[in-house]
């Protein structure tokens, strides 16, 4: 949810003028104070996890990039910030088999904003996964991927395969998302 740029409340004019105006008055209470439930979870912020029932429920998932693939998960747990278009994310998912190709991703509940370059990494810790430098996460511009990286001093990034085997991912990423289409 964003801020929003206009108001929307109920007009007096044609659809209440042979009514009561307590009607009117009431549909006004009501819009505005969705209004400012509106406003006030854009600036503080709305947290949901995994553990929530209704709405907003985000379930991390493991996909490779060549083929998706499915995985036999043990336990898949999140939680989400979202503050207008920010967003933070923690998960720790942990798969026992999975049938993925290809670099290593995490599924996230928003779209990444679309720019050029890499400015949003995450810190990802791990289980079973083999790298030499220590495990990075980076936002896929215009997807709602983060490619799991390893970074190692004095090299570029390589990526990380899908693990087919019993592995842990546990992390945190701050992105900014795309606007919300509605």
């Amino acid at each position: 949810m964003s801020l929003p740029d206009r108001h929307n409340f109920p007009y007096y004019g044609d659809t209440y003028d042979d009514k009561d105006p307590n009607i009117y008055l009431n549909d006004l209470v009501i819009s505005l104070e969705n209004e400012y439930s509106n406003i006030a979870n854009s600036v503080n912020g709305i947290i949901s996890s995994d553990l929530d029932t209704g709405i907003n429920r985000y379930v991390p998932f493991v996909l490779g990039s060549t083929i998706e693939g499915v995985g036999v998960y043990d336990h898949q747990t999140s939680y989400v910030l979202k503050r207008g278009t920010f967003v933070d994310v923690w998960f720790d998912i942990r798969w026992l088999s999975h049938t993925g190709t290809g670099n290593l991703m995490v599924s996230l509940p928003y779209e990444g904003l679309i720019y050029d370059n890499y400015p949003f990494i995450g810190s990802v810790s791990s289980q079973n996964l083999v790298f030499t430098g220590y495990l990075s996460g980076n936002v896929i511009p215009g997807t709602r991927n983060l490619e799991i990286v390893d970074v190692r001093s004095g090299a570029t990034y390589l990526n990380i395969a899908v693990s087919n085997f019993d592995t842990t991912l546990k992390g945190h990423i701050s992105y900014v998302g795309e606007e919300e289409r509605g």
